[in-house]
């Protein structure tokens, strides 16, 4: 039998579909998506491309903190959309969406390999548990992996090459972790024949959004040192201890592969692999892919080992890999070797038991959304803020900590601020009608609980040893003294 492309297309609309339908429920408002979107909603409210909840210093005059490209997605869909969760987490799905189809299209263009193992191969990428942690976190990665997915297909295929100098000039304002593969597709760009004055245009695009990203900041490079590299110095900074080889090559992938523990394996052999390929079939314009992955794992070895959040970029690469990867694993075990075209009844079932045992993770936590959906309603939750804080005040009103605070202020701009406790040291009591400490932590000693949130309709969901978060138990407090908001700030 002739295993056919449908069944997967299928599979592949209904995860879709699902995670279209939970959007705005997994997870609950996060914080690294509203410490992205605050800058571009500063920006529409006029006040400045500021960052007032960042704690770095100069942030509340100029953002620098974080290099700019999420937060102008973000600007792009707060001024076409409501600021709501669902709208604000649309785009990510739709660039997930764009790294499909550039994926597929890159595939078919390098390997010509046969439709229905390319929509296997998206299937898996789809459920893959790095792509959603990028997919859910409101992070970076996502749309840089759009970006990536597309210059990867444009550079084989060499198409567009002033597509791709702006593709380039996007990863350089996305996150420096971007910046070896940047470097590799601009060399790539820059040293192919072309006329003098289509490199200096190649050279200008490249530069256009890294240059727009200095003009904001007045060309200030002490302010971007002290906001840009120091914030990631402070990031880093309880990371590094340790064995640095066990922390890039095993530790950094345990918190997203508990469930698909393959991937750190397929991870580690991504670098034989590309070794090979560049030692053994050398062929620079042609093997990007493995200089990308090879460079960006070099880079990250001594900058950015243990963070598991990164580690999706380099899962991307090893997709867009996979059919080689697969075939050189198949051909050492002769055993293996499977052809799509005299595929039989066993071998197409155990496919598909292998794609099902990949879902698991993502299985589990849409159902467990399904089953928590009222604890998980943000609009639940406004109507419980509207009963229990005060509106209309002489001064603004503050809120603190807890992200679903952040969407609420922007339903209510007139009446409400939002900060996280990380920045509180920016802020005086004095300026503010009431303040507000919004959190499922442990209560404070100098504020006063005002109401906890318990949703009506619930259900006992059983446990799968790691805890479930939703807005379920979120406590309200006032705070009245300088003291007791001092008291909430954290480092």
């Amino acid at each position: 039998m002739t295993l056919k492309k449908t069944p997967f297309i299928i599979i592949l609309s209904l995860l879709f579909a699902i995670m279209l339908l939970n959007l705005n429920k997994v997870p609950i408002a996060w914080i690294d998506e509203i410490m992205n979107i605050e800058p571009a909603w500063q920006f529409l409210q006029g006040n400045g491309f500021i960052g007032k909840m960042w704690p770095h210093e100069g942030a509340e005059k100029i953002f620098l903190a974080y290099l700019p490209l999420s937060s102008f997605i973000h600007l792009i869909d707060l001024s076409i959309f409501p600021p709501e969760l669902f709208f604000t987490r649309l785009l990510w799905l739709l660039f997930l969406g764009t790294s499909c189809i550039f994926i597929f299209k890159y595939i078919v263009a390098r390997y010509l390999t046969l439709e229905p193992l390319i929509y296997f191969i998206l299937c898996i990428y789809v459920l893959d548990e790095g792509i959603n942690n990028s997919l859910r976190n409101g992070r970076i990665e996502m749309p840089a992996i759009a970006i990536l997915s597309a210059l990867f297909y444009l550079s084989i295929r060499n198409k567009r090459p002033s597509i791709q100098a702006v593709l380039i000039s996007l990863l350089l304002i996305a996150h420096p972790g971007l910046y070896p593969i940047a470097f590799i597709f601009s060399l790539n760009l820059l040293t192919k024949k072309a006329s003098l004055l289509k490199r200096l245009q190649y050279i200008v695009f490249i530069g256009f959004f890294p240059f727009v990203y200095l003009m904001m900041a007045n060309f200030d490079f002490q302010l971007i040192y002290h906001q840009l590299v120091l914030h990631g110095q402070e990031h880093d900074q309880t990371a590094v201890q340790g064995n640095r080889f066990y922390l890039h090559f095993v530790e950094r992938f345990l918190p997203i592969y508990k469930y698909q523990p393959y991937m750190l394996v397929i991870n580690i052999i991504m670098h034989l692999s590309c070794l090979y390929s560049i030692i053994f079939r050398w062929n620079p314009r042609h093997q990007l892919l493995e200089w990308s992955y090879l460079f960006t794992s070099l880079f990250w070895f001594f900058t950015l080992a243990p963070f598991y959040r990164y580690t999706s970029v380099l899962s991307f690469l090893m997709f867009l890999h996979l059919p080689s990867l697969a075939h050189r694993v198949f051909s050492v075990f002769g055993f293996l070797k499977f052809s799509l075209k005299t595929a039989n009844k066993i071998q197409v079932s155990l496919l598909f038991l292998l794609l099902s045992y990949i879902a698991v993770p993502f299985v589990l936590r849409h159902y467990y959304t399904f089953k928590q959906w009222p604890e998980r309603n943000e609009y639940k939750v406004y109507n419980w803020l509207d009963q229990q804080m005060q509106h209309h005040t002489k001064k603004k009103n503050l809120i603190i900590d807890e992200a679903i605070g952040f969407y609420y202020s922007m339903h209510h701009p007139n009446d409400y601020e939002f900060t996280l406790p990380y920045a509180l040291h920016k802020y005086d009591i004095r300026n503010y009608e009431r303040v507000y400490y919004l959190s499922f932590r442990e209560s404070p000693t100098l504020s006063n609980l005002i109401g906890t949130y318990e949703p009506s309709s619930t259900q006992d969901v059983p446990s799968i040893g790691k805890k479930i978060i939703t807005y379920k138990g979120l406590k309200l407090y006032e705070v009245h003294t300088q003291e007791a908001l001092d008291e909430l700030r954290r480092k």
